[in-house]
């Protein structure tokens, strides 16, 4: 998407998955729906402060991961301008998101 839009891509990762050393990645910790403890990761160089970023994700269900990739980025001083995603639940968790139009999606409850 990135490629075809001819913007910037920046990995998003679960931990320990990208391949450099820690002393230059930035992470962020959440709990997902089942009490685990996980975070996410990014090359810290990757972002400026004052970026307009719109992040994508196949699938979101409850909303956890997507909000730990907000809080991520947000405290890299990025401007989060949407979410897109192929499917996506209604739930309490993303209910504000696809009625403001803040996530764009394709179907709604698989």
């Amino acid at each position: 998407m990135a490629k075809e839009l001819k913007v910037g891509f920046v990995p998003l990762r679960k931990i320990d998955k990208l391949p450099y050393p820690k002393d230059v990645l930035v992470s962020q910790s959440y709990f997902d729906c089942s009490d685990t403890s996980k975070a996410l990761e990014t090359k810290e160089s990757y972002i400026n402060a004052g970026d307009r970023v719109l992040i994508v994700d196949e699938w979101v269900e409850t909303g956890i991961s997507m909000r730990c990739c907000m809080n991520l980025l947000q405290k890299l001083g990025c401007t989060i301008v949407g979410l897109a995603t192929i499917g996506i639940d209604y739930r309490k968790e993303t209910k504000d998101w696809i009625d403001n139009g803040f996530v764009t999606f394709i179907e709604k409850d698989m």
